[in-house]
């Protein structure tokens, strides 16, 4: 894939380093994970998309990836919700510009469903792995994916992004979380399934016991034709 990353860059003007704005997004995301960061079924918060590529505009909002420890989906879910919608910066269809973007999350046994959701020649799901920053990894969650795409063997010389913070491993099970996750599901999924249904089931919105993701503008496909076939 790395033979593609020129084309790629230049696709969605990705610069070498962040921009001053870039850099104050950067210190926005320590501020306000941090406080979520110390749940303990929260294993992984990564920023994502545009600005981890260093590629954001005046009215970019910032993509978070969220990886919860198993069967606490719905729990991470809500609760990181919640807690940006007291803040005041969760981003909303009114309030793009600076706000975080909820609409990925996942397992960490979801993390090997990378490989059910790709599509053929996944250029920008490849990219977008490799431009992950990490903000919490407490499983190793980062180099895993670097694994299922092969980034390392395809790119020896690749420098992996340093972690901003280290946790130890944390396995511990809780049968009452067990309950309450599956409660809030129940509570939750319903409205989540119809919603996407009222999308008319957009196909980059999954909805699965390991995976949350709810993008219906999924562009993937746009940009693996555009890439490939220019000249």
């Amino acid at each position: 894939m790395f033979e593609y990353h020129n084309k790629f860059k230049k696709y969605f003007n990705i610069k070498e380093k962040p921009s001053k704005k870039e850099e104050i997004l950067y210190k926005k995301v320590l501020k306000y994970t941090k406080p979520i960061s110390r749940i303990p079924c929260i294993k992984g918060i990564f920023v994502c998309n545009s600005l981890s590529m260093n590629a954001t505009n005046e009215n970019s909002d910032i993509d978070l990836f969220i990886v919860s420890s198993n069967n606490r989906l719905w729990i991470v879910r809500i609760l990181t919700t919640l807690y940006f919608q007291f803040l005041g910066n969760r981003r909303t269809s009114n309030k793009i510009k600076n706000n975080f973007c909820l609409s990925f999350f996942c397992t960490e046994n979801g993390i090997s469903d990378f490989n059910k959701i790709k599509i053929e020649n996944d250029i920008y799901l490849f990219f977008w792995v490799y431009y992950l920053k990490t903000i919490v990894d407490k499983n190793n969650i980062y180099k895993d994916l670097l694994n299922l795409f092969n980034i390392e063997k395809e790119n020896p010389n690749f420098d992996k992004y340093k972690l901003n913070l280290k946790y130890k491993k944390s396995n511990k099970k809780n049968k009452f979380f067990d309950f309450f996750d599956f409660l809030l599901k129940k509570i939750f999924i319903k409205k989540t399934i119809n919603h996407k249904k009222r999308l008319e089931n957009p196909w980059g919105v999954i909805i699965n016991n390991d995976m949350l993701k709810f993008h219906d503008n999924d562009i993937r496909k746009k940009v693996r034709n555009k890439i490939i076939n220019d000249k």
